[in-house]
């Protein structure tokens, strides 16, 4: 049975709700899956609800955004009390500052090339309150400004382009802490979106702040897969994998390939579940 451990709900911005994404990874062939929204937890009790009606088992699981100085760096949770207050206090501030941000961006999109999309057509149109950029993107190309999600990133949704605004500023230090402080594990993310060979002592530099482990499998890895193994199993590291499931992008498919088996899943969860799952 296959698994995959970083998927997205409409809670952040995925385009299946938490049960249906269940029901689809049931579907998939998945036995573990994680939910890994965006900045909240919000989706992972319905989702648990719905694996263990369907016997699935679902991982709680959030992805933060967090900073090393100007660069942004998305970490994984795993294995956290995802009821903790504290955590949906952080979450809830950081949900206000993502709005804040969106704002931001459809009026340069106005400013800068006349494109005009108001925050309520983005309200009216997702389920979310979570927004992120992809939410802005599926707009621009259903009213025609793009052919393609891609398109409307790589024109004016890019990290520093034009219509870029930066994220609530929460540190890579910080997002590792509270994750630890509520029990969970902390995986960096798509590492190979980040680093290369040519500037990997930025990675041995980020890999000081005490993760647990690394998504080693992911569709954004490409020929750095290879070196973050080596890497992991060097260092004793927490080996993951995930096919960053959104459902609006090409490379967002099921069939990634995850080479980690329930087996693997369900070790971690004894290791480390503290019967949260």
């Amino acid at each position: 049975m296959k698994i995959d451990l970083h998927l997205h709900t409409t809670y952040s911005d995925g385009i299946l709700t938490p049960q249906n994404l269940v029901k689809f990874a049931k579907l998939s062939g998945h036995s573990v899956i994680a939910v890994t929204d965006h900045d909240t937890v919000l989706g992972i009790p319905s989702a648990i609800k719905e694996g263990a009606d369907i016997d699935i088992t679902v991982i709680p699981g959030v992805e933060i955004s967090s900073y090393l100085g100007e660069k942004e760096y998305h970490i994984l949770g795993y294995f956290f009390d995802h009821e903790d207050e504290e955590l949906k206090t952080l979450f809830h501030k950081m949900n206000i500052k993502r709005k804040e941000r969106i704002i931001g961006m459809l009026e340069k999109l106005k400013s800068y090339y006349g494109i005009n999309i108001s925050f309520s057509e983005i309200e009216k149109r997702f389920k979310s309150k979570n927004y992120g950029r992809p939410h802005i993107a599926i707009l621009l190309k259903e009213k025609g400004f793009v052919k393609s999600i891609l398109e409307a990133f790589q024109k004016y949704l890019y990290d520093n382009g034009p219509c870029y605004a930066k994220k609530f500023y929460f540190s890579v230090e910080d997002a590792i802490d509270i994750i630890h402080r509520k029990g969970g594990i902390a995986v960096l993310a798509h590492a190979g979106i980040y680093f290369n060979m040519e500037n990997i002592d930025e990675f041995y530099q980020l890999m000081k702040f005490g993760f647990d482990g690394i998504e080693v499998y992911h569709p954004e890895n490409g020929e750095f897969t290879n070196f973050l193994l080596e890497y992991s199993r060097s260092n004793d590291l927490i080996i993951t994998g995930g096919s960053d499931y959104h459902g609006y992008l090409k490379q967002d498919f099921f069939d990634f390939t995850i080479p980690l088996d329930e087996s693997y899943a369900m070790d971690l969860i004894k290791r480390f579940s503290k019967k949260t799952v």
